[in-house]
């Protein structure tokens, strides 16, 4: 009884991590954008690549009363296992390139402006951005007509710190080529700062007049539209300014750099012309050297051919002092043989 309560709590946890494994495959699979249909006709190619070399193992292991042999079916589900387990990496890697891909952050903007208009007339944006229409006015925004003739765009997705430039123009409606009138004034100036996130109101004036714009951020500050161009042109000057500093720092750098390689150069040229007279001294002390050394090999000579001589000489004396001996030895013999006895 205990046993087949293990048995079937172990299958139950098979089946848990099965269907867990099916679960991140198939989630793997979706965040690289596969259809159903193209996973089905791709797994259905790897399962029959997998299943047509299984079925010729099968044939090859058949014996000859038609029975299999020892070809066991492990093989295909190691190989089914290995195709899945293949398609599901590549799915992870897929999904990992797509995370790794930089994602810009969006603003969510929506477009406001209060303009009466007559019936059958509808009014439209378009500027530089794609979002905006790109300046082509069949690609150009409606706006929704609101209680106050307030017309409002729908949410607007545009990148954090752009620039963008528009225009507000009123069309007949379903014709947005054909122009009845353009918003007054110059075009409209939008920049967007990482402030503004998530969600941005922006409120024109059909003068076209920036001083009379405004907008609204989501947590409901309120700001000028000619005050945040002014104080980004400002902010633009000042890093302007400070790029400047900081290149005529970097000249100064550059140039005191130049000095001191100069200088060096300098020295090098010196130590150069110290080290060649250097090596002419020790040459002329080499030759010296040997001059001496000469000298010395030569007096040495000499006092060895006067020590020689002293020598010989001193034998000489030596041998005639012997031979004086031996004549007054000889001669006091001779008077001693005359004496009578």
């Amino acid at each position: 009884m205990v046993r087949a309560e293990n048995d079937g709590e172990s299958t139950e946890e098979a089946l848990r991590v099965d269907a867990e494994v099916v679960d991140a495959g198939e989630e793997c699979v979706e965040a690289v954008g596969l259809n159903a249909a193209a996973r089905l006709d791709a797994l259905g190619s790897e399962l029959q690549a997998v299943y047509g070399t299984a079925m010729e193992e099968e044939d090859e292991s058949t014996d000859d009363d038609g029975m299999m042999g020892e070809f066991s079916g492990g093989v295909s589900v190691e190989r089914l296992n290995d195709a899945i387990l293949a398609r599901v990496t590549r799915g992870e890697e897929k999904a990992l390139a797509l995370r790794d891909v930089e994602t810009v952050q969006l603003i969510r903007c929506k477009f406001q402006m209060k303009k009466t208009i007559n019936f059958g007339e509808e009014l439209r944006l378009t500027g530089s951005h794609s979002k905006l229409g790109t300046w082509n006015m069949s690609k150009s925004l409606t706006l929704n007509w609101g209680e106050g003739d307030v017309w409002t765009s729908d949410d607007i997705e545009l990148p954090v710190d752009g620039v963008f430039i528009y225009k507000y123009a009123i069309v007949p409606a379903g014709q947005p080529e054909t122009v009845l009138s353009w918003q007054q004034g110059n075009n409209n100036v939008l920049m967007l700062s990482s402030d503004d996130m998530p969600r941005l109101w922006i409120n024109d004036c059909w003068s076209g007049n920036p001083d009379k714009a405004s907008l609204f951020r989501e947590g409901g500050q309120s700001e000028s539209k000619e005050d945040r161009l002014i104080s980004r042109v400002k902010g633009a000057d000042d890093a302007a300014r400070a790029a400047e500093e900081q290149v005529k720092h970097l000249k100064d750098d550059l140039e005191a750099a130049s000095l001191q390689v100069k200088a060096l150069r300098q020295e090098a040229r010196l130590a150069a012309n110290v080290r060649l007279a250097l090596k002419e001294q020790l040459r002329v002390e080499k030759q010296r050297s040997n001059v001496l050394s000469s000298q010395i090999d030569a007096w040495k000579n000499k006092f060895l051919s006067l020590g020689d001589g002293e020598r010989a000489s001193s034998g000489e004396e030596q041998d005639d002092e012997e031979e004086r001996g031996d004549q007054v030895s000889g001669s006091m013999a001779n008077e001693a043989s005359k004496q009578p006895r």
